[in-house]
Formats: C-alpha cells, sequence, structure tokens
C-alpha cells in the first residue's frame, strides 16, 4: 500500500511537502508527475512486484494517462489475462498498471473489475479530468477539498493541510464524534476537507472546475429463502476463497491471531489452503486478556503456526502522536494497541491479514442481543416503561444482570438510566438504536456545545437507515457496516498500520463475503446468545469446539483506570476551564457533571471524558498547530 496526494496546478515544491508529510505510508519509492493541469505525487511501499517497474505515478503508452494509486487488487492477474486478449501489453506484474488498461478498455465501469482495497486519482489529458475512486466497503481512505477553484486530494488529511485553508472546526463532525466517539460524516472534524465515502468515485472537470460524485456500489439486502446448510456451506468457501486472494505478496505475510472466532476462522483458511502461516498475538498485560493469550496459543498449536506472542502495555503517552496519524479525533481506545502492535509486527513482516468485519455484517456485538429484541419492548405498555421499569431495574441486584449484560454493571447508576431510556425508546427505531450506542446522548450533547447547532441525529436516521421494507435487524447491520466499521475499525486500523509501513488486509470484508452476508436471514447470524450463528456453522468443521464456543472477548483498554490514577493530572489539564476556553466549544458546567459522577458510574463517564480528552489533543495539533511531542499526557 501507498500513499498518494495530488492538486489542479502545476506546484512540484508543494506535491514534494504533502508526498512528504506521509512519507512513512510509502517508505520504498517516491515520485512526483506535473504539467500544467495537475500535480501527482506517490510514495511508495513494495507489496508486489518490487522492481523499479512498480514506480508511480505511472503512466500509459502514450503517456495520456497517469495514475497514483493505494491498495491492492486481488484478482489483478485475471483482470490482466482478460485485458491481453483484447490487445493490451503490460510491462510490469503490477495491479497498478492493470488499473490503468482497465480504464482504458472500460472507462468507469472498470471499477466492478476489481476485487480488492483501492484508493485512486487517474489523471485522463485527453478528457481533461481527475477520475477518483474509493473501493467497495472503504477499506483505504481517501480526502479531498474543493473550494475557489481548487481540488487537493490525499491518502490523508494533514497532507492537504501543506496548502494554505482555513482550519476550523465542522460543526456537523463534531457532533457525530461527540455520538459515537468517531466522525461518521461525509465532512471531516476539518471544514472544507471532505471524505469520498466507500464506493463512491468522483469527476474533477479540471477545465470547467467543476467536481461530481457518484455511488458506484452499496450493499443490498436481498434476504434469500434457503437451507442453514446452503448457507453454511456457501459462507465457508467464499471466505475461503477470499483468504486465498489474499495471500498474494512478494513480501513476508502474517496473521494477527486474537484466539476470537474471526482472526481464528482466517488462520484456518490459511492452513486449509497450504501456507504457512505466520501468526502473531498481543499480551497489553492486564488481566482481561489473559484469556485471549490462552485462546491464541490453542489456535496456534492446533495449527501449527509459526507463532509470536508480543509483549506491549498499552502507554497512553502515545497518544498525541496517534491523534496526529488519525487526522481527526477518534475516541476508540483500541487505537493504542493496534498502534504499538504495528510497530512491533513490523520488524517481521510487511503484510497482514485480521479478521475485522465479522461481527458488524454477521451480528457478533452484545448490543445486538439487545436490539434484536425491540418488538418485544416495543410491546410493553408505555405507563410501563415510565414508571414501573425503572424501579425494577434499581431493585435488580447487580450479579442478575450481569447475566443478561456486563454492559449495565460496568457503567454504574448511569447504566440502569441508560437502559430505561433504551427500552422506552422502543417505539422509534433510530432513537432505539441510538439509545444503545450513543457515547453522549441528544440531551448532554446540547448541553455540553456552546455553539448554536443542531445535535439532533434521530430523525436524520430514521430518514436514511430506518424507513426501507427490510427487518429491524438487516437496517442496524446495514447502518454499522457502513458507519462504524467504515469510519471506526477500517480507519484506524489503516492509520496506526500505515504508520509503520504495515499493510493491513481484511477477508472477511471482501464484498463477495459481504454481498453473501446480507443475504442471509437474520435469524440465522443472530441465533441464541452471542450472534454469529450461521458463521460458526460455516466454521464448525475447520475449527477446534471451544474455540466456536467461546464468549465473544470486547477488546479491553483499561480507559476509566487511566483517568482515575495514571493521567488523572493530564485529563484534568485538558479538560479544565483555561484549555476548553482556547476554543469555546464545549460549556464547562458539563464537564464537571462527567467528573462529579465518575466515582458513581466509572466507565459511562470515563468514555465520555475520553472521547473529550482525545477531541482537545487533536485540536491542539490541528488547530492550534503544537506538536504531539508538544503534549505531555
Amino acid at each position: 500500500m501507498c500513499g498518494i496526494v495530488g492538486f489542479n496546478w502545476d506546484d512540484k515544491s508543494l506535491a514534494r511537502r504533502m508526498s512528504s508529510v506521509i512519507s512513512y505510508r510509502g517508505p520504498d519509492d517516491s515520485g512526483i508527475f506535473t504539467d500544467r493541469n495537475v500535480s501527482l505525487a506517490h510514495q511508495r511501499l513494495s507489496i508486489l512486484d518490487l522492481s523499479k517497474k512498480g514506480h508511480q505515478p505511472m503512466a500509459n503508452e502514450d503517456g495520456s494517462i497517469q495514475i497514483v494509486y493505494n491498495g491492492e487488487i486481488y484478482n489483478f492477474q485475471t483482470v490482466k489475462a482478460e485485458l491481453e486478449e483484447k490487445g493490451h501489453r503490460f510491462v510490469s506484474d503490477t495491479d497498478t498498471e492493470v488499473i490503468v488498461h482497465a480504464y482504458e478498455e472500460y472507462g468507469l465501469d472498470c471499477l466492478k473489475m476489481f476485487n480488492g482495497m483501492f484508493a485512486f486519482c487517474i489523471y485522463d489529458s485527453n478528457k481533461k479530468i481527475l477520475f477518483l475512486a474509493r473501493d467497495w466497503l472503504g477499506i483505504k481512505p481517501l480526502y479531498y477539498y474543493s473550494k475557489d477553484g481548487n481540488f487537493i486530494f490525499s491518502s490523508e488529511l494533514k497532507a492537504i493541510l501543506e496548502h494554505e485553508i482555513s482550519r476550523e472546526v465542522e460543526h456537523k463532525a463534531l457532533n457525530k464524534f461527540l455520538a459515537f466517539r468517531y466522525n461518521t460524516d461525509e465532512s471531516t472534524m476539518m471544514k472544507d476537507v471532505l471524505k469520498l465515502m466507500q464506493g463512491h468515485y468522483a469527476i474533477y472537470d479540471l477545465s470547467k472546475k467543476e467536481l461530481s460524485i457518484k455511488r458506484w456500489w452499496d450493499i443490498n439486502i436481498d434476504i434469500q429463502n434457503k437451507s442453514e446448510d446452503y448457507f453454511a456451506r456457501k459462507l465457508h468457501d467464499t471466505l475461503k476463497e477470499s483468504v486465498r486472494k489474499r495471500l498474494i505478496s512478494d513480501v513476508p505475510l502474517g496473521v494477527y491471531l486474537s484466539g476470537g472466532i474471526d482472526s481464528s476462522s482466517i488462520v484456518a483458511m490459511m492452513k486449509e489452503l497450504g501456507a504457512d502461516v505466520k501468526s502473531f498475538s498481543v499480551d497489553f498485560g492486564n488481566d482481561r486478556r489473559i484469556e485471549d493469550i490462552k485462546y491464541a496459543r490453542k489456535v496456534a498449536e492446533y495449527f501449527n503456526t509459526d507463532h509470536k506472542e508480543i509483549y506491549c502495555e498499552p502507554s497512553v503517552k502515545e497518544l498525541p502522536r496517534i491523534c496526529w496519524h488519525l487526522d481527526e479525533p477518534l475516541a476508540d481506545p483500541a487505537v493504542i494497541p493496534s498502534y504499538l502492535l504495528s510497530r512491533l509486527v513490523k520488524k517481521h513482516v510487511s503484510v497482514v491479514l485480521n479478521g475485522a468485519g465479522g461481527d458488524e455484517i454477521f451480528g457478533g456485538y452484545q448490543h445486538f442481543d439487545f436490539l434484536k429484541h425491540r418488538g418485544k419492548f416495543n410491546l410493553m405498555p408505555k405507563q410501563l416503561k415510565k414508571s414501573l421499569l425503572p424501579l425494577a431495574v434499581r431493585a435488580t441486584p447487580d450479579f442478575l444482570v450481569e447475566r443478561f449484560s456486563k454492559f449495565l454493571t460496568a457503567f454504574g447508576e448511569k447504566g440502569a438510566e441508560k437502559f430505561v431510556d433504551f427500552i422506552s425508546s422502543s417505539g422509534n427505531k433510530a432513537e432505539f438504536y441510538l439509545a444503545i450506542i450513543s457515547v453522549m446522548d441528544e440531551e448532554e450533547r446540547k448541553n455540553l456545545i456552546r455553539k448554536d447547532f443542531d445535535v439532533s441525529l434521530i430523525e436524520k436516521y430514521r430518514k436514511k437507515y430506518f424507513r426501507s421494507k427490510h427487518s429491524y435487524m438487516d437496517q442496524v447491520m446495514y447502518l454499522e457496516s457502513n458507519h462504524f466499521l467504515v469510519d471506526n475499525i477500517f480507519n484506524h486500523v489503516d492509520k496506526t498500520t500505515m504508520a509503520w509501513a504495515v499493510e493491513s488486509r481484511v477477508p472477511i470484508c471482501d464484498h463477495e463475503v459481504v454481498s453473501l452476508a446480507f443475504r442471509i436471514p437474520n435469524k440465522m447470524k443472530l441465533k441464541g446468545q452471542g450472534g454469529k450463528y450461521i458463521f460458526k456453522r460455516a466454521m464448525n468443521d475447520s475449527l477446534p469446539k471451544d474455540v466456536l464456543t467461546r464468549k465473544k472477548q470486547g477488546f479491553f483498554v483499561p480507559i476509566d483506570r487511566w483517568i482515575e490514577k495514571d493521567i488523572k493530572e493530564s485529563v484534568e489539564s485538558l479538560l479544565s476551564e483555561k484549555e476548553v476556553s482556547k476554543h469555546g466549544l464545549f460549556n464547562q458546567y458539563q464537564i464537571k457533571k462527567m467528573f462529579d459522577g465518575f466515582s458513581r458510574s466509572k466507565m459511562y463517564y470515563a468514555r465520555q471524558m475520553w472521547t473529550l480528552m482525545n477531541f482537545q489533543i487533536w485540536h491542539k495539533i490541528y488547530i492550534q498547530g503544537e506538536r504531539p511531542e508538544s503534549i505531555n499526557i
């Protein structure tokens, strides 16, 4: 994988500066192309065809087309063979050259020929256009700025800031970040810088200086009436083919092994395909990870992998540097171990497969167990929800509540309150979902934000995600596959792995696997407790039984302990009136409410404080212009 940048005027100096800022994405080679219409630059991480023939920007035979590209096309050899039959001639063994010729032959329709992850820009000098595209599910990032006749794009937001643009916080993005801990909006946290969304392409007319954007692919919910046996066999075979495609590499390749069913399934498929498996597990030095290490070791021994356990205690001291790499505030604490693990894994391999995506598309998260009962909750009389339910929840002992959900007991007093809000909102599909997902609810965001702008999300989400004829849980899984998976998981995995020039591949998120998942009735996914029933059924003959039946373990990072002890002074400083007043976005009394309630509902308010802390660090770096090294945590 690589880093790409470009803009619609000739300036080698700016292109070089932009490319240099993200040079860690591609330390093996760099290149620049300019003419009077455009400047393109590329940082290369060599994975396929390590020769100089893979240098970018890459041109076609007559130089009328130039491309800068980040990603992997796993079926490029098949597409290449088809193009050769049509008379195309190739000089390299790269997938980059295949994209160029596919565009020559098929135009914009070339996108649906590619199986893989990609973000690229093609400069067609004959048509005087820039053609930008992002892959099916948005695994690879692509940012752009289009204002006052200037069009700029890059793999990372920070490179765009090398051009002098106004640095202001985008309120829509801020609202969604405070709700979810990550930004799901097309707008980024930096005003006027946007994301090309997953499954979209853009055409920039260089003559007219006009930008048009269209969606070229979307997940299609197309439930089919077939048996469990059919879907289990089909899923097993489709996933195996996805893994096979992702084993192509001219550099050392490995797999992250957590001991959970997703990563264990990837290891199983690799062994079925006859691969020599290098597996990596991480020990973060806390009791909650002991079970993960035990199961990862068991899977490694079962499949006889070349296994390495890496000890790496999560250090919050790295957070400012991580925030810089992330481009936007992203308050999922899993970014820290992901970043540290990638640094250590780079010593052994340059490509890793991981199990991301299984929970979103096959219903593996705990909140799905809540959400699937919406119909039952909705049958409760309104008076019962309003008056008797709160009393019943508060009177229930913690050990009984925990049998239903550890989520509630971890949140303390606020857990019971949130549960009542959740049940009470069951009549509105969007409100029901947001009540359990949101880190800060609508009232909390309204009380926190000083600026006068709309913080409501319920009606927007109802119209966008919950108006179709499909079942509620199919709608939820579609939403999570377009939001959480893309803007949290893919985003932070790309940034934290590419920070160390490690390419991450996600077999479960092959578009053919995802398309199949949305043909499977959700009752086959959510059957029983813990979800992912059909996925487990598909892997029944491939994995040890205790791995298949193991309860899902969350990726635990002890932010509540950190805030209470390790970084208490740093949190108090970052969220102090002195610091918050520098941007004037937040009301201090709402922040004080978080501190006051922390002892009674630690994890609930820890998540909110961690979210604000990440925003404060981001603001210092990206708006105030401080260097990450100058921010002490």
